[in-house]
């Protein structure tokens, strides 16, 4: 792992006061892909789950939300896509280096604000995978959500094949430390993180 992977400062990025990436400020969204069969048997009690959650916290405000709708709410938005593969006579390959929930979903939901626990009690129970593009920045199994098991195993075979130094490193992908789910900055970047902070 090259020692400056971060030349920016990792943040939540809602607009709120300063938010780093932590289990309870995950950064950007939770996003699961959901297959036909959980959508037919989970998606609405889940969905009534994660109402709950933003319910209790206008009775009960969390002061370690993020979201911006209001003082320590976890309602933020969510999008729901249903343009995936997943649906009935889509081809689906099973040899490309995309997640293989990407092939078997017929929705993506994202979830933005809840906790890593609350994402875990709830919409990633839909399923094991999440989109690379628009998931949360904090992500405790994140070689798997992204790419299984087996397939992430192959990817990094072929990244070590041909970038043995890790040159072309991104947080959270193939090559990056697999037990490092926050982005827990190093060197340069956790310098440059501290002068900030004290700067604001």
């Amino acid at each position: 792992m090259p020692p400056n992977k971060f030349t920016l400062i990792p943040t939540n990025p809602l607009p709120a006061p300063l938010h780093p990436p932590s289990d309870l400020a995950t950064g950007s969204q939770n996003s699961v892909f959901v297959s036909r069969q959980a959508l037919e048997t989970q998606f609405t009690s889940t969905m009534m789950d994660v109402l709950g959650i933003c319910i209790d916290t206008l009775q009960n405000p969390d002061t370690s939300s993020p979201d911006t709708s209001g003082p320590g709410y976890r309602c933020g938005f969510h999008y729901l896509y249903t343009s995936l593969t997943g649906n009935l006579g889509s081809t689906q390959p099973g040899d490309t280096a995309i997640s293989p929930g990407f092939r078997s979903a017929v929705m993506l939901w994202n979830a933005r604000t809840l906790t890593t626990q609350q994402a875990q009690d709830t919409v990633y129970k839909l399923g094991p995978h999440s989109y690379f593009s628009e998931s949360s920045y904090v992500m405790h199994n994140w070689t798997a959500r992204y790419w299984g098991g087996k397939g992430y195993e192959q990817l990094l075979a072929v990244k070590r094949a041909h970038d043995p130094g890790n040159h072309f490193w991104c947080h959270h992908c193939v090559g990056d430390n697999p037990g490092d789910a926050t982005g827990d900055l190093v060197g340069d970047g956790a310098k440059a993180q501290d002068e900030f902070v004290e700067q604001n």
